[in-house]
């Protein structure tokens, strides 16, 4: 018999979120893990970016803007819908965590390089170490329930699902940001239930797009 595979699923209690974060903070204390996990695990959860974008990211990706006299960083990527680039600002904790990380490895490419060569090759992480990163520091943590899978795409599917039912965006809005065909798989993508989609109606109203796009 086949087994069937499992599909990665958000975290929907945010207080589950907290104490995961929590977790991964003392285990880098402990020096079971370390700024790279850390920064791996904000910058997923605050940007909701795709695995595989995460995984490839370097150094000269992340960038600084100034706007209203205030400095900011963000990510640039190709957007894979139009031919143009998208920058993907991120939170003032995320810059201070990847600080410290570039403070401990200077000369690091890729921002979560692999301590292991590939063939004597720089690589990043490799989705299945991310993958088991994840899934373990959850189960440290004590947030694993039954119906609950962690892996490689919990991360951006709780971003988009927090963003729906906390920051109010409308399944549009998340649509557009994740570039998916229609909002119905958006909807099921991120485990929105029909309840919790009626429960925001009441509230719910359209923001602007959070990445700026440019030529």
């Amino acid at each position: 018999m086949t087994k069937t595979k499992e599909i990665a699923t958000p975290i929907k209690d945010y207080t589950k979120v907290i104490k995961w974060e929590n977790k991964i903070n003392s285990l880098v204390k402990k020096g079971k893990y370390n700024y790279k996990h850390l920064a791996y695990f904000t910058l997923g959860l605050g940007t909701g970016l795709q695995p595989g974008i995460l995984q490839n990211l370097k150094w000269e990706d992340i960038k600084t803007k100034e706007s209203d006299g205030e400095k900011y960083q963000y990510i640039t990527i190709k957007s894979s819908l139009i031919i143009k680039t998208k920058e993907i600002p991120f939170s003032e904790k995320a810059s201070q965590i990847l600080a410290k990380l570039r403070e401990s490895k200077p000369n690091d490419i890729y921002v979560f390089q692999s301590e292991k060569p590939t063939l004597n090759k720089i690589a990043p992480w490799s989705l299945s170490y991310i993958g088991s990163f994840l899934s373990e520091s959850a189960k440290d943590s004590g947030i694993i329930e039954d119906g609950t899978h962690v892996w490689n795409l919990t991360l951006r599917k709780t971003y988009g699902y927090f963003m729906v039912t906390i920051d109010k965006w409308t399944i549009r809005d998340l649509q557009r940001e994740f570039e998916m065909r229609t909002q119905e798989l958006t909807r099921q993508y991120i485990g929105l239930t029909d309840e919790e989609v009626e429960l925001g109606k009441s509230t719910r109203h359209r923001i602007p797009r959070k990445s700026i796009e440019r030529d």
